[in-house]
């Protein structure tokens, strides 16, 4: 695992490599283990280097082919490389190094791009072909590894983060167009990031950029293309077995130490039973625990691992070390913190680097299954007006938060937003009725392109309709986190839930195999997971839930961010110099109102107020 980065100038201006060390180096924490440099007047490729696979420096980069055309930087791994080599060897190839670097390289030299068909991986990488002039990015099937470039009548600049693209000198003016999509999805999905001039490229996409200013932007993975083409899965319960415990040895290949990032739940639970299934030892497993009990599951998952033998470690983040690990993650996910466990899993992530250097994740299972709790409205959509009704009745006499918001949802009467907007906690309604921001987007260009090619894929059923938007949206910013959160400790992240046989075969089965009993996943819950112990089974899903509530009210670090809102330039930008501030302040401090807006308020704060200071300062 490691940082890229990269300049292609179409002026033919020679680079210049104090710059591009420092749009590099930016990104030590990415890989910390080796550096690497090169420019040809006006190409140039950086790279930082985790060592994962082949330790020596066989593995050092960027790297190049063996007949010298291709120069590639490269971030991921390559799982399946061992029988790729096999191929390449048959085919005439000879290897001089252990990794998994050169065999990547040496198959897109064989066949091009239709080598991503054969890769069972995570990859963000570059390729400068001196033959052909030109530039090759590319991105893994379903985005678990980032790369971010800006274009401009310059050139064409590339990066694992947006820091670096920054720290080279890109404008980093915000994209205040956005900001609607911020507010009401709490981030941004596709190619637009919070940054005016730096975009990311899609997963599951290439691209080619020659000097002339020419690029050209290639999707090389459709999923839905692949599920309908998908043979028939006669034996489900078993094909899904046997792909997993597929999917977790080829996590496991490794030249260091694995871990397992664990909750109580039923995902990580299980790729944890699954190594234990295949005799790995000494697993080391690390946890969050909370002092709030209502937040807390980390003696259900000592008791666990001590069942099966596994180290456990644990970790309270709280008091004055949150503030820390708060700006910590803010940096290093360059945009206001969206899920609000981006500083538990940063801090779990250097207590466990001290021990390991690879984490395996639960990361995709309730995406691709259906494991969500709000994915039941729409389990129920044929209820909706007798549910209507009830809420009507209920909310007279009961206050419950989690039934308000459910009315909330179902005043939306738009199946289309409400599929959008269903991993959201404020609905259309209250941002007019409420908060007064009228003519706000509530339809954001690429969700509404997601959402429309989920219906070719899947006509007349919106339950899959929106699995199939979320596996392009929220399942997006779920790596991102994953990645900048892992990797802000210098530790590799793995998701066995997304190997791409999984996520195509998954998408064929039935709604049945998914949607059905009371946490969903019926297809892991009857299979893996029915090993699992009742506690664990049985455990309502709390994952890394956080009291921010709480925090923001009592600690002083929060509280003080809280009370200097409206200081900040930020909410004078776009649809948030809209909001009053000060009301919803005063409204949250002495009713409670507006708990959700204003904790995303308050991490638009703190990132805005500390970031482009310590890029700065770097």
């Amino acid at each position: 695992m490691c940082g890229i980065a990269g300049v292609l100038h179409f002026d033919a201006k020679p680079v210049e490599k104090i710059r591009l060390i420092q749009m590099r180096d930016i990104l030590q924490h990415r890989g910390p283990d080796d550096v690497g440099l090169w420019i040809d007047n006006y190409i140039g490729l950086a790279h930082r280097r985790l060592s994962i696979i082949d330790l020596s420096s066989g593995g050092h980069q960027p790297f190049f082919s063996a007949d010298g055309n291709l120069v590639m930087v490269y971030n991921g791994e390559l799982y399946n490389y061992a029988e790729l080599r096999k191929e390449l060897e048959w085919a005439g190839f000879q290897f001089t190094t252990h990794s998994d670097t050169e065999i990547l390289l040496a198959y897109y030299r064989h066949i091009g791009p239709l080598a991503f068909e054969r890769f069972n991986g995570m990859f963000a990488l570059a390729i400068w072909d001196k033959q052909r002039q030109e530039l090759f990015v590319a991105r893994d099937r379903v985005g678990v590894k980032p790369l971010y470039y800006t274009i401009n009548d310059n050139g064409f600049y590339f990066a694992s983060e947006p820091k670096a693209l920054i720290k080279y000198g890109i404008d980093p003016s915000l994209n205040e167009s956005c900001f609607d999509e911020l507010l009401a999805f709490r981030f941004i999905a596709g190619e637009n990031t919070i940054f005016k001039h730096i975009k990311r490229l899609l997963p599951g996409h290439y691209a080619t950029i020659t000097p002339d200013r020419g690029m050209k932007i290639t999707r090389w993975w459709h999923l839905g293309e692949k599920i309908r083409s998908h043979a028939e899965i006669k034996k489900p319960f078993e094909w899904f077995v046997d792909t997993f415990n597929s999917s977790i040895k080829y996590r496991m290949i490794s030249d260091v130490k694995v871990g397992v990032l664990l909750s109580a739940g039923l995902d990580s639970t299980s790729v944890t039973r699954v190594l234990k299934n295949n005799d790995y030892d000494n697993i080391e497993t690390f946890n969050v625990g909370f002092k709030h009990k209502g937040h807390d599951e980390s003696s259900l998952a000592e008791k666990f691992c001590n069942e099966l033998d596994y180290k456990f470690n644990k970790i309270y983040v709280e008091n004055g070390a949150l503030a820390s690990y708060v700006e910590d993650a803010s940096y290093f996910s360059d945009e206001p913190l969206i899920h609000l466990n981006d500083p538990h899993i940063l801090a779990i992530s250097k207590l466990a680097k001290s021990k390991v250097s690879v984490l395996l994740s639960g990361e995709g299972a309730d995406e691709f299954m259906g494991g969500y709790v709000r994915y039941k409205t729409f389990q129920y959509q044929h209820f909706w007006p007798v549910i209507n009704t009830g809420l009507n009745m209920i909310k007279k006499v009961n206050s419950n938060s989690r039934l308000n918001k459910l009315a909330a949802y179902l005043s939306v009467n738009n199946t289309d937003i409400m599929m959008l907007m269903n991993g959201s906690n404020i609905f259309t309604n209250e941002w007019i009725d409420t908060y007064k921001l009228y003519g706000m987007n509530f339809l954001p260009e690429y969700r509404l392109k997601t959402l429309a090619e989920a219906k070719t894929i899947y006509p007349g059923n919106s339950l899959r309709q929106l699995l199939y938007l979320d596996q392009h949206t929220y399942l997006q910013s779920l790596n991102d986190r994953n990645d900048r959160a892992t990797m802000g400790a210098s530790i590799e992240c793995r998701e066995p839930f997304m190997d791409y046989r999984l996520m195509e075969g998954i998408g064929t089965l039935n709604d049945n195999l998914l949607f059905k009993g009371k946490k969903n996943k019926f297809l892991l819950a009857n299979t893996i997971a029915k090993t699992l112990p009742d506690y664990i089974q049985k455990l309502r899903k709390i994952g890394f839930s956080v009291p921010w509530r709480d925090y923001i009210l009592n600690d002083e670090y929060f509280r003080t961010a809280l009370e200097d809102l409206e200081k900040s330039d930020i909410f004078k930008q776009g649809i948030l110099s809209k909001l009053n501030v000060s009301q919803l302040k005063k409204e949250f401090i002495v009713n409670g109102q507006h708990t959700t807006l204003i904790i995303q308020l308050v991490f638009i704060y703190i990132w805005y107020s500390t970031y482009f200071s310590r890029i700065s300062n770097s």
